[in-house]
């Protein structure tokens, strides 16, 4: 695969085939401030790189024992019950990693003189998201750990999808056990994506938070598969952290639907989705234990322009037209799309979009009431949300005027609504 090619893969529900590592529980104590082994392989992550074949082998070479173990079991290297002792050194483990990682990513005809050393890991995420059908600008613009992030919100959306009204109404119980979410029975009608959104202004999906829902959302899945989970459990002063991985993690995502297996001589989709995830996961804890702040992980500068750009041209509001509303203590507002929040880049003057995962200046809006029923919104720099006479929407106004106007059309407890501008028409995030 070489950079800036993208071949075009048609395969929703691919993530049907994947999701084999999902971390289980986090418990954190205050009884000590000692920092986990895992937490020196926090240097490494580099959430705002496109990560090389380095990338990985410095990451991977500086976990302890039980987390290199956890990364050769998502590749099927070892056995899921095994221990430790299954584990050949340092330098072979990481061999055998490497040539795995390789031999999942690509076919026999580009395996031919494969240097294992120097696969991209990079690839490897953008080739899933591909087949996952996420915007090609997230895919072209987006560093590793932001695809990785949003490939998993997508595994949790065609979960959800799936599922009937009655277990997604006790997922959601499970999910949101203090009631931050209102209406269960209006959220459990929702698609997934909304489902996302709707998480994400509650702070189940913002942050490290989204893990704690994944976690929750596959281990109840599980249990009505009748699967018991094998964990590879890490424990140190300060956590509990435990890994899933294998085919029994690939068995408990087959209630997503199985569209194909992987076809003779393609790269093997499931062991790839395995392996990518486990990173992922490994690099929020490694995170999590050095106590890196999440402002500093989940910031506008992560989650680079992708899905979730704003238009104003449909007449009538559906999903992608839906807004939950958080109220913020500065006595801002915040709108929170499928997609992510709205916001204004660089805090105004550079257009809107609705893709970022935490709210911070640029996510957070001034609602000014007019006495026509009409509200204006307002950056935190002071410039007005506007839509143009050609349909463009922008926060670059300095006075508010007609096309500055909008109005919330809400739902029953005014917690969701859509946004309908003075030409008639609503905003709208894109997919794409």
């Amino acid at each position: 695969m070489q950079p800036g090619v993208r071949t075009p893969i048609n395969r929703r529900g691919f993530f049907a085939l994947a999701g084999a590592t999902i971390p289980f529980t986090y418990s954190w104590s205050s009884e000590t401030k000692k920092l986990a082994p895992i937490a020196k392989a926090a240097e490494f992550v580099k959430v705002k790189e496109r990560w090389t074949a380095d990338h990985m082998f410095k990451f991977i070479t500086s976990l302890p024992d039980e987390e290199r173990l956890s990364v050769k079991k998502s590749l099927g290297l070892v056995k899921e019950n095994a221990t430790p002792e299954a584990l050949k050194g340092l330098s072979l483990d990481m061999r055998e990693i490497q040539h795995a990682f390789t031999s999942a990513t690509t076919n026999i005809v580009e395996r031919l003189g494969k240097d294992s050393a120097t696969h991209p890991y990079h690839h490897a995420v953008v080739w899933l998201a591909e087949i996952s059908e996420l915007s090609e600008s997230t895919i072209n613009v987006d560093s590793t750990f932001a695809i990785e992030r949003a490939l998993m919100k997508r595994v949790f959306a065609e979960l959800w999808d799936k599922l009937d009204g009655k277990k997604r109404a006790e997922l959601l119980k499970k999910i949101d056990p203090n009631g931050k979410i209102k209406d269960h029975t209006a959220v459990a009608l929702l698609g997934g994506r909304s489902v996302v959104a709707a998480l994400m202004v509650t702070s189940h999906f913002a942050g490290f938070a989204l893990y704690t829902a994944m976690s929750t959302t596959i281990c109840t899945v599980a249990g009505w598969l009748g699967i018991t989970l094998p964990f590879a459990v890490y424990t140190s002063a300060s956590s509990i952290v435990a890994f899933l991985c294998g085919p029994v993690g690939w068995a408990i995502l087959a209630v997503a639907g199985v569209v194909t297996l992987a076809i003779a001589g393609r790269a093997e989709r499931k062991k790839t989705a395995a392996f990518v995830f486990q990173m992922h996961l490994l690099k929020v804890a490694a995170l999590k234990e050095a106590g890196i702040p999440e402002s500093e992980i989940y910031t506008p500068s992560v989650n680079f322009p992708g899905g979730g750009r704003i238009e104003s041209n449909r007449k009538i509001a559906k999903e992608w037209e839906t807004f939950t509303i958080e109220n913020n203590k500065d006595s801002t507002v915040s709108f929170s799309a499928y997609t992510g929040y709205l916001c204004a880049k660089d805090g105004g003057g550079r257009g809107v979009i609705a893709n970022r995962d935490v709210i911070g200046d640029w996510e957070r809006w001034e609602l000014l009431d007019n006495k026509d029923g009409t509200v204006n919104l307002r950056t935190k720099t002071g410039l007005y949300l506007c839509v143009d006479d050609t349909g463009r929407v922008s926060a670059d106004r300095k006075t508010a005027a007609d096309w500055e106007k909008f109005r919330l059309v809400k739902d029953l407890d005014g917690k969701v609504c859509s946004i309908k501008c003075w030409r008639g028409t609503y905003l709208s995030a894109q997919p794409e």
